[in-house]
C-alpha cells in the first residue's frame, strides 16, 4: 500500500475521530431543558408517529398533541402520574395512550418543518421495531448532534486547506467548548446542523473552484432546507456561505488580479445560489400557507412573521402579545441598543473580549511591528457583520430572545477573531514567514504521527 493511500486513510480516520469527540461532547454536555418549549413541536410529531395518528391531511410538520383535552406545554416530562398530561409521557409509556383521547391541538405555520415530518415518519416505524419510544427521542437528538459535529469538523478541515492549521484549530476548539453550540446541537426543533452546512459548501467551493457548478445547487438546497426548518438566523446563515470568499476577494484586490477575479465570481455564484434557495423556500412556503395562493401566503408571512421579527410595530400583533412589556420595549429599541445587549451583558463577554483583543492586536501589529494586516482587518469586519446581521435585520426578535441568540457570535466571528489574534502574535514572536509556515505544517504532522504511529511503522 503506497504512502498516498495511507495518508488518505489517516485523514478519514482523523476526521471521524474528531467528529466523534465533538459529537460525544455535544450529546453528553447539553443542558437537557434548553429550548424544550421549542422542541415540544417535534416531540409531538414523533409521538404522533408512534401512536399512529393520521397526518396525511396536514400541511406543516409542526403540530402539537393534546391528551384528554390538555395540550402539552413542553416544559415538563413524565408528569402524568402527578396529574399532568404530556406527549413526553406518551413517548415514555406508549402502551398507555389507548385509554386516552390524543389528537392534534395546534399547528405552527411559520415554517414547513421537515424536521417534524422526519420525526413523524421515524415514529411510524415503531409499529415494526417496537423499540421503547424514549429511545427514538434519544436517537433523534444524537443524530442532530452527530450531523452538526460532522459539519463543523468538515469546516475545520476546509479551513486547514484555505488558511492553516491555526484557523482550523481555533474554529474547532471554539465550537467544541461553546456552551451555546453545545446546547443547540441536539435540539430537534432548531436542527443546528442546517446553520453551518452552507458555510461548509462555500468553503468547498473556494478550495475547489472547478467543482463550483456542482456546489451551487447544493448551496441553494441547503439554504432552502434551513429556511423550511425555520427562518431564524437566516441572514447569518447566508452570510456564512460567502464570508470567506468575500474576505479573499477583498484581500486580493490590488495584489492578485487572477485570484480576485476567481473569488469575485465565487462570491457572486454562492451568494446568488443562497438567494435562489431562500426565494424558492419562501415561495413554496407561501404556496402552502396560502392554500395554493402564493400572493396571499406571502402577505400572511410578511405581516405575521417578518414584521414581528424585524422592525414592525406592536399595533398589528395579537392583543396578548401587543400588551407584553418586553415586546413593546423591543419595538421601540434602536439597533444600537439591541446590539449592546449582545456585547455588554454578561453572556456576551466572549464576543466583547475577542473584539477588543483582536482589534488591539491588529493595531499593535500594524503600527508597532509593521506587519501587514489587510487580510486580518477584512476577515474581522466580514465575520463581525456575518454574526451581527441577524441582530440588525431582525432587531425585534434579537432584542427579545437574548437567552439564545448569543450563539450567532460563533458564526463565525469569535473563531475568526481568535485566529487573527493567534496569527498576529505568531508573526510578532516568529517574524520569518518560512518559520511560521514550517510550524503550520509541523503541528498536523505531529498529531498524525502521535495518532497513527502504528500505521507507519515498518514491519
Amino acid at each position: 500500500m503506497n504512502t498516498h493511500t495511507i495518508n488518505i486513510k489517516q485523514k478519514i480516520l482523523l476526521f471521524l475521530l474528531l467528529s466523534a469527540l465533538m459529537s460525544i461532547s455535544f450529546f453528553s454536555q447539553t443542558y437537557r431543558t434548553f429550548q424544550l418549549d421549542s422542541e415540544r413541536w417535534v416531540n409531538s410529531m414523533l409521538a404522533a408517529g408512534i401512536i399512529g395518528i393520521d397526518l396525511s391531511e396536514a400541511d406543516f410538520g409542526m403540530n402539537l398533541l393534546s391528551c384528554d383535552g390538555i395540550v402539552w406545554d413542553g416544559m415538563y416530562a413524565n408528569t402524568l402520574e402527578q396529574g399532568g398530561h404530556d406527549t413526553m409521557y406518551l413517548l415514555w409509556h406508549s402502551n398507555d395512550y389507548g385509554s386516552r383521547t390524543v389528537q392534534i391541538a395546534g399547528t405552527r405555520k411559520q415554517q414547513i418543518a421537515p424536521q417534524g415530518w422526519f420525526a413523524y415518519y421515524l415514529g411510524l416505524t415503531y409499529q415494526w421495531t417496537h423499540i421503547p419510544p424514549k429511545y427514538y427521542y434519544y436517537i433523534l437528538r444524537l443524530m442532530n448532534a452527530g450531523l452538526l459535529a460532522l459539519i463543523l469538523t468538515g469546516i475545520s478541515f476546509e479551513l486547514r486547506k484555505a488558511y492553516d492549521i491555526f484557523f482550523a484549530s481555533c474554529f474547532y476548539c471554539a465550537c467544541l467548548v461553546s456552551v451555546w453550540i453545545i446546547n443547540f446541537s441536539p435540539n430537534l426543533y432548531w436542527a443546528a446542523f442546517t446553520w453551518f452546512l452552507p458555510m461548509l459548501l462555500g468553503l468547498v467551493c473556494m478550495n475547489n473552484p472547478s467543482v463550483r457548478w456542482y456546489m451551487y445547487p447544493l448551496i441553494a438546497l441547503s439554504v432552502a432546507v434551513k429556511s423550511w426548518c425555520g427562518y431564524e438566523y437566516i441572514s447569518t446563515v447566508m452570510m456564512c456561505a460567502i464570508v470567506f470568499t468575500l474576505t479573499e476577494y477583498l484581500s486580493s484586490l490590488g495584489n492578485d488580479k487572477l485570484r480576485a477575479k476567481t473569488m469575485f465570481s465565487l462570491t457572486w455564484g454562492i451568494g446568488l445560489s443562497a438567494l435562489a434557495g431562500f426565494a424558492g423556500a419562501i415561495l413554496f412556503h407561501a404556496y402552502v400557507r396560502g392554500g395554493g395562493d402564493v400572493i396571499s401566503g406571502l402577505s400572511e408571512i410578511y405581516h405575521t412573521d417578518v414584521l414581528r421579527r424585524t422592525f414592525g410595530s406592536a399595533d398589528g400583533l395579537p392583543e396578548n402579545l401587543a400588551d407584553d412589556t418586553l415586546i413593546r420595549e423591543a419595538v421601540s429599541a434602536s439597533v444600537i441598543r439591541t446590539l449592546a445587549r449582545y456585547l455588554f451583558k454578561y453572556e456576551g463577554w466572549p464576543a466583547l473580549l475577542m473584539l477588543l483583543v483582536s482589534s488591539a492586536s491588529t493595531i499593535t501589529a500594524k503600527f508597532r511591528h509593521n506587519i501587514s494586516v489587510k487580510r486580518d482587518v477584512i476577515l474581522l469586519a466580514v465575520s463581525f457583520w456575518s454574526s451581527i446581521s441577524w441582530f440588525v435585520l431582525a432587531k425585534n426578535h434579537s432584542y427579545i430572545h437574548i437567552s439564545m441568540n448569543y450563539v450567532l457570535w460563533y458564526m463565525p466571528f469569535i473563531p475568526a477573531a481568535m485566529y487573527v489574534f493567534l496569527k498576529q502574535r505568531l508573526a510578532v514572536f516568529m517574524p520569518d514567514p518560512e518559520q511560521r509556515a514550517a510550524l503550520s505544517e509541523a503541528v498536523p504532522a505531529f498529531i498524525k504521527r502521535a495518532i497513527f504511529l502504528p500505521c507507519t511503522t515498518t514491519r
